[in-house]
């Protein structure tokens, strides 16, 4: 190559930038024989030997072992660009330094119009250009997703697809294909990519795919765009990965995801789709046994629209419950009820309803302070009549069992809610809560909770609930230990 000031350069051809030690040694002392004083690491992978004297130019060649390009062009593509892919790259899913081999040996019908540039990446993370290249390939689980067109010139061009899903040998003779289509259609030294603009990808699809289009073995092609979407949202980036095994399924991380791409399933933490998780790891802080962590992996895009669309399907979802849905299975059980104290009630009452109606209990004295039915908060609709004008107690299941004063010291003179935020739907309790705050007068609001870390996550899901209504109501909380004792009310 002619360069300034009288001086040449020559590029050694290396099969997709790969050098053995031998090689290299070899290489470096023929730099120093030469006295060259100028060495780059083109973008092509060629090693570029710059500030030859052009009186030692043919002599150096000879030693490189380097034919000089025929002055007609060739019929040989002389420039590929590859990835280390598998062998070399974790990230990798193919091998791809054997199929750039074989591209730069494809013998074509005739010389190349102007310079191909050929790019091949082992995975979706493109290392090396293959959208902006005339001819890029990207290795996938499917097989290979052959582009064309791509220019990264003063007009760049991103390549559209000819194909996808190829085997290794599919996609040399797709390759061979559409460069021997460029030899006959493109306009003197037209890029590949003006030619494209030019003819338009349909055209090159068709002549060397056939009446099928871009899609090998495609013969639904709404099926096929379905994929190839899918396809193009994955890509390897920072992702939230739980260990099952050291998950207790406390739900800490429940509330502290914001995309809602945390769930309590089967009594583990899950991730609901890699589309909602924006690998961040806002949740990782909340995890007291250290289950979460960030890794790469390949993954669908974080998707702020989908967040935004789940959410929101989520509250309308629980919005819009059938009432026996709200109340659980629709069965007697569930139903809505209010009582009163035995004294009231008991002129008006049955001996059978007598007996099963709970009493106003008095210190010192055993029964039920229970007022109303249900008491799960799953259960409990926002409209339900008993939580207007409530003193609501908000208990963790647990509390029933270990505070033996639960009657008398808390469910006395309050309507009660219970639940467990590790097993049951967290998001559906925020969404209950929250509609309650908005649309119920409530005087006060207590929650019991027990000491171990999944029942702490209920006073996440309540503080989320209040400050997405941002009632008035005083709040305080308590906890009781695991021997049952009590610890100081706090305000919240």
């Amino acid at each position: 190559m002619d360069q300034r000031y009288k001086t040449y350069m020559t590029l050694p051809g290396l099969h997709a930038g790969m050098l053995t030690p031998e090689q290299l040694e070899r290489l470096a002392k023929l730099v120093q024989d030469y006295d060259i004083p100028g060495i780059k690491i083109t973008s092509a992978q060629r090693i570029a030997l710059m500030g030859m004297d052009p009186e030692r130019l043919s002599a150096l060649q000879q030693d490189l072992g380097i034919e000089p390009a025929p002055a007609g062009g060739h019929k040989r593509v002389h420039y590929v660009q590859a990835c280390p892919g598998k062998t070399w790259c974790k990230y990798g899913v193919v091998e791809t330094l054997g199929i750039a081999k074989k591209i730069e040996q494809l013998e074509l019908d005739g010389p190349l119009p102007n310079k191909v540039k050929i790019g091949i990446s082992g995975c979706r993370m493109c290392c090396s250009e293959s959208w902006l290249r005339d001819i890029g390939l990207i290795g996938e689980r499917k097989g290979w997703r052959v582009i064309f067109g791509g220019n990264a010139a003063g007009r760049p061009r991103i390549g559209e697809e000819l194909a996808v899903g190829l085997t290794e040998d599919e996609a040399l003779e797709l390759i061979r294909r559409a460069l021997n289509f460029y030899i006959r259609e493109a306009r003197g030294k037209t890029r590949t990519a003006r030619m494209v603009e030019r003819i338009g990808i349909d055209a090159v699809r068709q002549a060397v795919r056939g009446p099928l289009g871009p899609y090998p073995h495609k013969a639904d092609r709404a099926t096929a765009q379905q994929e190839l979407q899918e396809d193009h949202m994955k890509s390897v980036r920072k992702i939230v990965e739980i260990d099952e095994e050291l998950c207790d399924g406390c739900g800490l991380c429940v509330p502290d995801c914001a995309e809602g791409s945390l769930r309590i399933i089967d009594g583990k933490a899950r991730l609901v789709a890699d589309k909602l998780c924006d690998g961040l790891g806002a949740c990782l802080g909340a995890c007291p046994t250290g289950a979460l962590k960030i890794i790469e992996r390949e993954a669908d895009e974080f998707d702020e629209a989908a967040v935004e669309e789940f959410l929101k399907a989520e509250q309308t979802k629980a919005q819009n419950r059938p009432a026996e849905q709200q109340l659980g299975c629709g069965c007697p059980s569930s139903n809505l009820q209010t009582f009163q104290a035995m004294s009231d009630l008991r002129p008006a009452l049955s001996p059978c309803q007598s007996a099963n109606a709970p009493n106003r209990i008095a210190p010192g004295q055993a029964g039920s302070a229970l007022t109303h039915w249900p008491v799960q908060i799953r259960l409990i609709p926002p409209t339900a009549p008993f939580l207007e004008n409530a003193d609501l107690l908000v208990a963790a299941d647990c509390t029933a069992l270990a505070y033996a004063n639960l009657h008398q010291d808390y469910i006395q003179g309050r309507t009660v809610m219970m639940g467990c935020p590790k097993f049951d739907d967290q998001e559906l309790y925020v969404e209950r809560f929250t509609e309650i705050f908005k649309t119920r007068k409530l005087k006060s609001l207590t929650i019991l909770i027990m000491e171990v870390p999944c029942c702490h996550s209920m006073l996440q899901i309540i503080k989320r609930a209040l400050d997405a209504a941002k009632p008035s109501f005083p709040v305080k909380y308590a906890i009781v230990s695991l021997q049952g004792q009590l610890q100081q009310e706090q305000s919240m």
